[in-house]
């Protein structure tokens, strides 16, 4: 009688972690908020970090494809991440910090593939520089108010009498930064005048073809004049483009704390008349609140405020 001998060969499995989802819902939005927020937490600690660079990846991908920044410490630490890294992962990028024109410009333009942009007024990210890479080219760009893109003249003071300066020409800027740009948002009135076709103009002569959302700003208690400018520039912006879908007026009171009736000023009842000529939900009129410009909101608010005007 023969026998048989049977060999048994095990496997050891790896202690791999594998993070290919099967196609469908993330697992992590399925399970209950605390277990999601105690997973995070784990995640986001040294150790992990340390334990697995494919781990490491992935939470840098989580933390840095929106990223808010407000202070100016916080904007020179982001800088100590490679432009590559930046370029790569940022999305969507929010700094509120004023007086700090050279740091934002340097995180714009690092954050090439950036498609949601939030930044205070000013000019610096979008100066035309030779030899430089062109930026980004976001579809959403959010603007403390209007940028004055004419440079101050320092000089004049010291010129002989009688003697004229040069007129100074307006910053170039770089007009590839602007060639995907739909929504543009001035949020609270500047210090300067200027009509919403000139404000968009200064940025990029092509922009007024590209533009579907647009939101401007208008002081309640102004000169009544530029009140008459300024609606009048509204109307043929939406009647001549017919581009535009949405073009949200904010009205603010003369200045910061004062409590004014926005809603019975004179701008106020010329951009309703404008709203009843160009079609209901393309011209939105809002009380503007100072303070709160980078509202992510505003667009919801706006459709909202729409279908209750109409």
């Amino acid at each position: 009688m023969s026998s048989t001998a049977i060999t048994t060969t095990r496997h050891r499995r790896g202690h791999s972690i594998y993070f290919t989802a099967a196609s469908g819902p993330d697992r992590l939005s399925t399970l209950p908020s605390e277990l999601a927020l105690h997973i995070l937490s784990l995640a986001l600690s040294p150790a992990c970090h340390a334990l697995s660079k494919r781990l490491a990846a992935l939470v840098d991908l989580l933390l840095y494809t929106s990223v808010s920044l407000h202070s100016r410490r916080e904007l020179t630490l982001f800088l100590r991440k490679p432009d590559a890294f930046l370029a790569a992962h940022v999305k969507k990028l929010e700094m509120t910090c004023e007086g700090a024109d050279e740091e934002i410009a340097r995180i714009v333009r690092a954050c090439a593939g950036a498609r949601s942009i939030v930044i205070p007024a000013t000019i610096a990210p979008f100066v035309a520089h030779p030899f430089t890479p062109a930026g980004p080219a976001p579809f959403e760009l959010t603007l403390l108010s209007y940028i004055n893109t004419t440079p101050k003249n320092s000089l004049s003071f010291y010129l002989p009498v009688g003697v004229t300066p040069e007129p100074i020409k307006p910053v170039k800027t770089n007009d590839a930064m602007f060639s995907a740009l739909t929504h543009l948002r001035f949020c609270e009135p500047a210090s300067f005048y200027a009509s919403p076709s000139a404000a968009i103009s200064a940025l990029s002569p092509t922009l007024l073809g590209t533009l579907t959302h647009l939101q401007v700003a208008r002081r309640g208690r102004a000169n009544e004049q530029n009140d008459v400018e300024f609606t009048n520039d509204v109307r043929a912006l939406l009647k001549e483009r017919k581009n535009f879908e949405c073009l949200v007026v904010t009205v603010f009171p003369s200045s910061v704390g004062a409590r004014e009736d926005v809603r019975a000023s004179d701008v106020w009842s010329m951009l309703e008349a404008v709203g009843r000529e160009v079609g209901v939900g393309r011209l939105v009129v809002m009380e503007g609140v100072y303070g709160q410009w980078d509202d992510p909101a505003m667009w919801e608010r706006a459709r909202e405020e729409a279908r209750r005007q109409a």
